[in-house]
């Protein structure tokens, strides 16, 4: 490839391949811990793409953050997944269930919910993301969450939420998460996941956070998340019941 290709250009961020089998990533919405999570995933050995740091800064001003990267060769699995046989799903899932089992064994040594840099984190919601923290503890975090409900949710209602959290968001180990698997951000080549995209909201959370953030993004297609079993080893049930509470009160911004 000769020339710039734009793969997303908005007034927030811009991503695109450059000559020479890179992906530059930019603007005001881009931020560092976004970096540092992709420098970690690779130091695990997970199918990410590799960082370059002595690329010049394409932002007209050069006071924004810019990543640069290698362009990985293959299709978003979200556009070939309704190609692909019973088989041939089950086979991805287990190939997303061993990248988790490896980043699940990661444990926080702080035992704060933070970004890998240790720095506030980025939540994706329904229509933008919320950065927060970081957060000492559990508790903090749950605060983070019922802080932001709509100022005119029902006190008895915000209560309520505010006792679920802290009944079944407590006592997690907190483990390096993603934070956004959905399929936009798995490429695949030849039935084999080549890498896992867009590490902006990912950092140290709840061991449960990873699980209730995949059954919340929606999918274009929509067995994606009935394959949820084979993707996570261990279910949060109670949490899920929690958060989905949370959700209908949370402003989505």
């Amino acid at each position: 490839m000769s020339k710039t290709h734009v793969f997303i250009s908005t007034p927030s961020y811009h991503v695109e391949r450059r000559p020479g089998k890179l992906v530059v990533k930019y603007g005001r919405e881009v931020k560092n811990c976004e970096r540092e999570a992709l420098a970690y995933a690779s130091s695990l050995n997970l199918p990410v793409p590799r960082l370059h740091d002595d690329l010049p800064n394409p932002d007209a001003d050069g006071n924004n953050v810019c990543i640069w990267m290698d362009y990985v060769d293959g299709d978003v699995l979200e556009h070939m997944w309704p190609s692909m046989t019973a088989e041939q799903k089950l086979d991805i899932a287990n190939q997303l269930r061993d990248i988790l089992s490896v980043m699940r064994r990661q444990k926080s040594t702080t035992g704060k919910i933070e970004s890998c840099g240790g720095g506030e984190l980025t939540d994706l919601r329904t229509y933008s993301s919320h950065s927060g923290g970081p957060f000492s503890n559990e508790a903090a975090f749950q605060q983070w969450h019922v802080d932001s409900l709509y100022t005119q949710t029902p006190k008895d209602v915000r209560d309520a939420i505010a006792q679920g959290l802290r009944r079944y968001f407590s006592n997690h180990q907190v483990v390096f998460t993603h934070g956004d698997l959905s399929q936009r951000n798995i490429i695949v080549k030849e039935n084999r996941i080549q890498a896992l995209l867009d590490w902006e909201y990912a950092g140290w959370y709840p061991e449960h956070w990873e699980y209730v953030k995949f059954l919340h993004m929606a999918s274009k297609n929509k067995d994606w998340q009935d394959y949820v079993d084979t993707i996570f080893p261990e279910k949060y049930l109670d949490e899920l019941f929690a958060f989905e509470a949370l959700l209908y009160h949370q402003n989505p911004w």
